[in-house]
C-alpha cells in the first residue's frame, strides 16, 4: 500500500484510505497532538520524522507535514485529489495554532484559532460563501465572548454577545428567516452549571413583529409574565 523513497528527511507515500475526500480529510488529525490526537505514525517500522508526503493513486499530492517522533509538530497541509488545498494547519507556539479548511472548489469552509488545544475562535461558511457561524471564547475557555449563527442567505439566526465580563452577562437575539426578530433578552453564565440562564426581561414576537409575550427571569426561572 505504501511506497517510500530512501531520503529519511523527505518521505513519500501513496495513500488510498477510505476518507471521503469531497467532504474533507480528517485522517491526519489523530497525529496532531495540539487538537487532541494521540496516535503515532510509523514509516518503515520507525516513528516518522521530518517532512512526510502522501500521494493519491493518480500521483497528486494528498498531504505534506513535518513529523517528530511520529506526530505532527509544526505545519501540515492536505489536498483534494484535484489539487485544491483542503486544509492548512499551523502551530505558532506551544499555546497557539490556527487552521483553515476549504471546500473542493476552493471556497473557505472553516477557519479558527486554538489556544492550549481548544478552539478559541471558530468560523464556518456555507458552500455559497456566506458565513454559517462565528464563535469566540475567553482565554479561560469557560464562556463565549460572542456567538453568531446565520441562515444560508446571510440573514442572522442567533446572536449572543457578552456585555459585562465580570457579571458574565450576555444579550441574546434570535431571528426568523424573514429577518424579523423572534426573541430577545439577556443571559447570565452560571459556571457551576456550565450553562447560560435567562435573566431579566425577555420578549417574544411573531413573524410580523408583533409582541407575543414578555417574561421576567431570575436564574432561568420565570418570575413575572405578561
Amino acid at each position: 500500500m505504501f511506497s517510500q523513497n530512501k531520503d529519511p528527511k523527505s518521505s513519500s507515500k501513496s495513500v488510498s484510505d477510505s476518507v471521503d475526500v469531497d467532504e474533507g480529510i480528517e485522517y491526519y488529525d489523530k497525529f496532531n497532538t495540539v487538537i487532541g490526537g494521540d496516535s503515532v505514525r510509523y514509516c518503515n517500522g520507525l516513528k516518522c520524522s521530518g517532512l512526510i508526503k502522501d500521494f493519491y493513486p493518480n500521483g497528486n499530492l494528498k498531504h505534506k507535514g513535518y513529523y517528530t517522533s511520529g506526530q505532527l509538530t509544526t505545519t501540515y497541509k492536505n489536498y483534494f485529489d484535484n489539487g485544491q488545498e483542503e486544509r492548512s494547519f499551523q502551530i505558532k507556539d506551544p499555546n497557539n495554532a490556527s487552521i483553515e479548511i476549504y471546500y473542493k472548489d476552493g471556497k473557505i469552509r472553516m477557519k479558527g484559532d486554538y489556544y492550549k488545544g481548544e478552539p478559541i475562535k471558530w468560523e464556518e461558511y456555507f458552500p455559497n460563501g456566506n458565513m454559517e457561524s462565528y464563535e469566540e471564547y475567553t482565554k479561560s475557555l469557560d464562556a463565549y465572548i460572542v456567538s453568531k449563527t446565520f441562515y444560508e442567505d446571510g440573514k442572522p439566526q442567533l446572536l449572543i454577545e457578552c456585555i459585562d465580563k465580570k457579571k458574565r452577562l450576555f444579550t441574546s437575539k434570535e431571528y426568523f428567516e424573514n429577518g424579523q426578530i423572534k426573541e430577545e433578552g439577556q443571559l447570565v453564565y452560571a459556571p457551576l452549571l456550565s450553562d447560560y440562564q435567562k435573566t431579566d426581561k425577555w420578549v417574544t414576537y411573531d413573524e410580523k413583529g408583533k409582541v407575543l409575550s414578555e417574561e421576567t427571569y431570575v436564574k432561568g426561572e420565570v418570575t413575572e409574565e405578561k
